[in-house]
């Protein structure tokens, strides 16, 4: 906040100079006030300019009107299933799986019939989504299977697990400051920021397991954010299990682990909750306050990566990592891989990699990170074994930490990426 303010502060002390000549403010004084560094490496274009897909999320406020929302969702529901059933009799009759145009030619059909007819009612676009989302999720599948990794296809949804709809350029209007209409309904939620009305190119509505229901604006705009003095700092990270993050130049990251501080609790709940009747009402009391647990839980894990990955970014301009199948990881240690958040903290940093210009390199996941000594490229087969924290080196003598060693090995071979100096070639540059 602090680089922000002085950015701001040093453009308007510029403008201020360039709209009037005979300003009595001097580079000396301008000097006194702003850091000689930072007044060297800015010039009059100090701001750049930059495309951003943002998400905006907005809580509606209770209201009895909400629940035409969820009816809608189980409508869609019905919907998605209907269409899963199609896909299912067209595999068998002609042994493969109908497009997504094809589908989306079904709608008005659907319509015509008795028994769908309340299709009518029914945001179009909100209907195509349905089918798309369906195609997407197909895809996918296929994709998986030929790399022969454990997929799902997918299958039946009950109406209380339909989460969301997404409207597209018809069926909603923004009214006033913080209402939006849908359909005939006009519904107020929590405004906290401005919304671009003329940039938004979907509305999502999504509700959670604990009933309240929220708005997603996708916006696609573009934004000037001050441009960040490079620090020539670049790093390598490893991801461990003993420590969040081991870093090439000497430090970890240690996880708070938010998950097991309220394993106590959650287990009181979900043991109170299975001595109660199915569906009860003292039921669903404990079951909305185990799901209020479960969000709190994420929410603080959320924005303890978001804080991480804004420290990351500000402080290096190269950051390389190895591409890790986590599922994979999760499958075989569990509820700590799953707290930990590898994934989504991943992709935290990358959307704000280039909102602070900042470079990753995704580093081949078959790279000999632990296994190469640092120091002369021996390559020690015996640790294969993970349970071998700390080796020595049969050929230099170095002394090594399993993870400080493979952290270093990831920054060396990510600068030889970023060269093409690599025999590794399944690597990601992000910039």
């Amino acid at each position: 906040m602090e680089r922000r303010l002085r950015f701001v502060k040093l453009e308007n002390a510029v403008q201020s100079l360039r709209s009037n000549e005979k300003s009595s403010l001097t580079y000396e004084q301008l000097s006194r006030s702003i850091p000689l560094s930072v007044l060297h490496s800015q010039t009059s274009q100090s701001f750049r300019e930059i495309p951003l897909i943002r998400t905006l999320r907005f809580k509606l406020m209770r209201s009895k009107k909400n629940r035409k929302l969820h009816c809608e969702i189980e409508q869609f529901s019905r919907v998605y299933n209907h269409f899963i059933t199609v896909i299912e009799r067209y595999y068998r009759l002609f042994k493969k799986h109908p497009s997504a145009s094809r589908l989306k030619m079904l709608l008005p059909k659907l319509k015509r019939t008795r028994r769908l007819s309340w299709l009518k009612t029914m945001p179009s676009q909100a209907l195509q989504d349905v089918v798309e989302r369906i195609d997407r999720a197909y895809k996918r599948f296929f994709e998986e299977r030929k790399k022969g990794r454990r997929c799902g296809k997918p299958h039946f949804k009950q109406p209380e697990n339909y989460k969301s709809f997404t409207l597209k350029q018809a069926g909603w209007e923004l009214v006033g400051e913080h209402s939006l209409r849908i359909g005939d309904f006009v519904f107020k939620f929590h405004k906290s920021r401005e919304i671009p009305s003329d940039k938004v190119k979907t509305v999502t509505v999504k509700r959670d397991r604990l009933g309240d229901i929220y708005v997603f604006f996708v916006v696609k705009s573009t934004e000037f954010v001050p441009k960040r003095c490079a620090t020539g700092q670049s790093v390598g990270i490893d991801f461990g299990f003993d420590q969040f993050l081991t870093l090439s130049d000497g430090t970890s990251v240690d996880a708070p682990m938010f998950f097991k501080q309220d394993l106590r609790h959650i287990k009181q709940l979900s043991r109170s909750m299975s001595r109660k009747v199915h569906d009860s009402k003292s039921w669903n009391a404990t079951r909305l306050d185990l799901n209020r647990a479960y969000r709190a839980i994420q929410h603080k894990r959320d924005d303890w990566h978001w804080r991480l990955a804004h420290e990351l970014c500000q402080k290096y301009d190269l950051i390389c990592f190895e591409t890790l199948n986590f599922k994979f990881f999760q499958r075989k240690h569990g509820k700590k891989v799953q707290d930990f958040g590898f994934v989504n903290f991943v992709k935290k940093l990358t959307y704000l990699a280039k909102r602070y210009d900042t470079q990753i390199v995704f580093v081949d996941c078959f790279f000999p990170s632990s296994q190469l000594c640092n120091a002369c490229g021996y390559q020690n087969p015996e640790l294969k074994d993970l349970k071998i924290r700390e080796w020595v080196c049969p050929v230099c003598g170095e002394f090594h930490e399993r993870d400080f060693n493979a952290a270093k090995n990831i920054h060396d071979e990510g600068g030889r990426a970023l060269a093409g100096l690599t025999e590794f070639k399944n690597f990601e540059i992000i910039s």
